[in-house]
């Protein structure tokens, strides 16, 4: 049983990657969709309820961490994705716009993200980069 939280990206491509292998004649993985990031999914891994646990590699991490879990290990990392930010224009003018993209310029030319980051560390990843990982135990 692999194990994974949705709906989410990463549910959207463990549902690939089955669909994958089913084109290509391999055994059915059973998936197991929880609707909540609180951890358990990891600790049902650690309890052999899950042989896999397919999740945003920094939520795990971050979870592990603050769950003081242990006995499982990252196996592994199936794609990185770009988050992006979006407005809709119904609901915000262009004066917002202008001033949102001038401060984001004003606090990538004064190294700010990087500052940001480094405050942030946890996250054990760079900004806009999310990677889909299993872990096992």
């Amino acid at each position: 049983m692999v194990g994974v939280f949705g709906p989410s990206n990463t549910q959207y491509y463990l549902q690939q990657i089955q669909g994958k292998m089913i084109e290509q004649g391999l055994e059915l993985i059973k998936i197991d969709q929880h609707s909540n990031a609180d951890g358990k999914g990891l600790i049902k891994l650690i309890n052999q309820r899950y042989s896999l646990y397919f999740v945003n590699s920094e939520l795990a991490n971050y979870r592990i961490k603050n769950l003081q879990l242990q006995g499982i290990e990252n196996k592994g990392s199936y794609k990185s994705l770009e988050y992006h930010i979006g407005f809709a224009k119904a609901y915000i003018n262009k004066r917002f716009i202008v001033r949102f993209n001038r401060a984001i310029l004003q606090l990538s030319r004064r190294s700010a993200f990087k500052v940001i980051w480094q405050k942030w560390q946890k996250w054990q990843s760079r900004p806009g980069n999310i990677e889909p990982c299993i872990y096992r135990n």
